[in-house]
């Protein structure tokens, strides 16, 4: 796969409530043994996600909100593209969980271009060993290894058929398109190295995508001519 310039997010707010307002954790569902908690906002959802889980790797905070905005938010704004949010049993729980997220974020989760004039962008990501919260989000066990695939709604849905017809994965969960952000993908799931085939497969797909939108299609039955390319 000839993949272009990775995107890597930006942060746009950290912010820790060390002793949350009982009322306001009752609103949020809180763990009645959570005191604290830590939020983060960013400009890629779907590398914050695989961040969060991370975040469950390296901390005993758990995930209690994670969402993305219609079309993100303006640039005046802290609020990104997407938030999340930690509670934790204290203060340090909350630190050790945004400390992970932060590097993750800033080392590993990132989209990809697939096209030289930096417009079009994919998730192609792997993770080895799911955390606790992305084994809530697709009802893998911990420790299973899933492919995290993301793209614009058509290529998605193509590349994803793609994806699964070149690896030895098995389909969890599809988002159909649109979603929040007007994207589509989902998650595989297989061996580590079936998941690195399907996200090789699934970025191999949008990149040839890309560069050729048309298909040939014989339409002679329909209109009486006996061949439309389009290009």
């Amino acid at each position: 796969m000839s993949v272009f310039e990775p995107i890597k997010p930006k942060i746009t707010s950290v912010r820790k409530i060390p002793y949350i307002n009982q009322f306001l954790a009752h609103e949020l569902e809180i763990n009645t043994n959570h005191i604290s908690a830590g939020l983060i906002t960013t400009t890629q959802q779907h590398s914050l996600i695989v961040s969060l889980d991370e975040a469950t790797k390296e901390s005993d905070a758990e995930v209690i909100f994670r969402n993305g905005y219609y079309a993100g938010i303006s640039p005046s704004s802290v609020s990104g593209e997407a938030m999340g949010i930690f509670s934790g049993e204290n203060p340090t729980v909350i630190d050790n969980a945004l400390k992970a997220t932060i590097h993750y974020l800033e080392e590993k989760a990132f989209y990809y271009y697939a096209d030289e004039n930096n417009k079009i962008k994919f998730f192609p990501h792997v993770i080895g060993s799911i955390g606790r919260f992305l084994s809530r989000e697709t009802g893998l066990e911990e420790g299973e290894s899933i492919a995290y695939l993301i793209a614009p709604p058509i290529e998605a849905v193509i590349a994803f058929d793609y994806a699964l017809k070149n690896s030895d994965t098995k389909l969890v969960k599809f988002f159909k398109p649109p979603t929040i952000t007007n994207m589509a993908g989902g998650y595989l799931t297989g061996s580590l190295s079936d998941c690195q085939a399907a996200a090789e497969a699934f970025g191999e797909k949008i990149i040839e995508m890309v560069k050729n939108p048309f298909e040939r299609i014989d339409w002679g039955f329909v209109y009486g001519y006996s061949e439309i390319i389009r290009k």
